[in-house]
């Protein structure tokens, strides 16, 4: 009965509809600490658990092991400082959450999979009363994997595709993979099928460049095959320039080894051509009848996300005071930016939250509105109506 009205109510909002109440939703919700606490947040609402730098797969895009970031070297680097967190460290993580009414935890890499205790960790997770969520590439399943994987509880998995055959291949630089990503898909619904359950909810996530701006409408089609939900989102990026400018605002530092300004031939996207590519798939969507999700609608919003040194439709960020991540050497840091707010390895997550260096960040923040070299973040979206009329805060120092 709950799916039926869910499923009704998502059709009656249509695609945009549910992004405004989404948005508007977790705008209302934050915005009073966002401008009244003076840098302090309530508990976070998601905590994402980066808990391996390893992959296997070399992503062109990828800020770890992407092309233009010698990605073997970087990732190299921050193994060397200190160990991956340890099976009873990040337990301890997941106790911590809990204990702080932290109600979802989201798992991710490098490749999480690669991790030969995730499964552990997922069901530890579920034991604390974690909603999970996992994201990965796709490729390493089996019928034990998936059956933990259901069982843990997983809530919903984020399988990342990024077109057919032939550009996904290309643009992961793996031979085969998407081939193993649906055979793995099937092993998952087949297990969901004997264990009588509809868990975990299957997103199939494709991040938009100028490599596969052409090749999008085939998406439509994998996630028809899988029941799965169709997100498409931008390439987040950023440039020398936009950091040094940061930097001049806010000394970052970097709690990942990673480079995320891209080559041209990745983020120059043709805007009139996406747009007409992306109309095209959600036509072809609402005809297969897939739940689809596409942050862009129109030229002027891909024109603005990845050609304007401002992101016009952004307004300001408050992202820092609902979601918090770990990396897999315990470092707690506010999103993609990546400066440090903390070791996990010293402090717990509770105390690093309203910590010093968090409360100081994110009055920095509030007072700029957006860093500028986040103006192309993927979490920054057109629909956050309220985030751009509302007004941004005012306390925060250099």
């Amino acid at each position: 009965m709950l799916s039926t009205i869910r499923r009704q109510t998502r059709q009656l909002l249509g695609e945009r509809g549910r992004s405004i109440l989404f948005r508007a939703a977790t705008t209302a919700r934050i915005y009073p600490w966002y401008f009244f606490a003076d840098g302090k947040a309530r508990r976070p609402e998601t905590v994402i658990l980066e808990i391996t730098y390893a992959c296997n797969a070399r992503c062109r895009m990828c800020a770890v092991h992407g092309e233009h970031a010698d990605g073997s070297s970087l990732a190299a680097r921050g193994c060397t400082r200190t160990g991956e967190l340890t099976t009873g460290e990040l337990q301890g993580v997941l106790s911590d959450v809990a204990a702080m009414g932290i109600p979802q935890v989201t798992f991710r890499g490098g490749e999480a999979f690669l991790r030969p205790d995730f499964c552990d960790l997922l069901e530890y997770a579920g034991q604390r009363g974690l909603r999970i969520s996992i994201i990965s590439n796709g490729t390493i399943m089996n019928d034990e994997i998936a059956r933990r994987v259901i069982q843990a509880p997983t809530a919903s998995m984020t399988i990342s595709v990024d077109g057919p055959r032939a550009i996904h291949d290309t643009i992961r630089r793996v031979p085969g993979m998407l081939d193993r990503i649906e055979s793995n898909i099937r092993c998952l619904r087949q297990a969901q099928r004997e264990l009588g359950l509809s868990r975990p909810r299957i997103y199939i996530n494709c991040t938009l460049s100028a490599t596969n701006q052409g090749h999008l409408q085939g998406l439509v089609d994998i996630a028809a095959r899988h029941q799965a939900t169709l997100t498409l989102r931008p390439l987040f990026y950023t440039t020398e320039r936009q950091q040094e400018q940061t930097n001049r605002l806010y000394r970052m530092g970097n709690a990942k080894p990673e480079c995320q300004v891209l080559s041209p031939n990745l983020s120059h996207v043709n805007p009139s051509a996406l747009a007409q590519e992306l109309m095209k798939v959600r036509q072809y969507a609402t005809s297969l009848k897939v739940d689809i999700r596409i942050s862009l609608r129109n030229v002027r919003q891909i024109f603005n996300r990845f050609y304007r040194a401002y992101h016009a439709d952004a307004g300001r960020c408050m992202h820092p005071w609902r979601v918090t991540t770990i990396n897999p050497y315990g470092a707690v840091y506010p999103c993609s930016i990546n400066t440090v707010m903390g070791d996990i390895r010293r402090q717990t997550l509770s105390q690093i939250w309203n910590g010093r260096k968090y409360v100081h960040f994110r009055q920095r923040l509030a007072s700029v509105g957006i860093f500028p070299r986040c103006t192309k973040c993927c979490v920054l979206d057109a629909d956050d109506l309220l985030a751009r009329i509302l007004p941004r805060g005012t306390n925060g120092g250099a």
